[in-house]
């Protein structure tokens, strides 16, 4: 459940704000959907949930290995005006995604509050 709770703050964090419902919207009813479907499959079509099982833990060892990995949010850093960290969060992402000689001086909320 939590690796749900966090990929779905993810993913509406990172839409814009006009999309943001939409995306929740969708996000929650794909998840209904498969476990519905899974549920009834296993209830009236197939026992053997062995293969599902196996791939499930795969996927939360998989998760559990990536939350090391995957750096805060720098939009909720920069909510709480940790800006240094967002910073650093900022230029992880940056990295990663192969952009280089990325630079972010400052933040917006950051010159109002000075």
């Amino acid at each position: 459940m939590g690796r749900y709770q966090v990929g779905f703050v993810l993913l509406t964090e990172l839409v814009p704000e006009k999309w943001g419902a939409a995306v929740g919207t969708s996000i929650n009813l794909g998840y209904a959907s498969a476990y519905l479907y899974i549920t009834l499959y296993y209830r009236y079509i197939s026992r053997k949930s062995y293969p599902l099982f196996w791939a499930g833990l795969v996927m939360n060892v998989l998760a559990v290995g990536a939350t090391f990995l995957i750096p805060e949010s720098g939009k909720w850093l920069v909510s709480v005006k940790q800006y240094r960290k967002a910073r650093e969060s900022f230029e992880w992402i940056a990295k990663f995604n192969g952009v280089k000689n990325f630079k972010l001086n400052t933040f917006g909320s950051e010159l109002t509050e000075n």
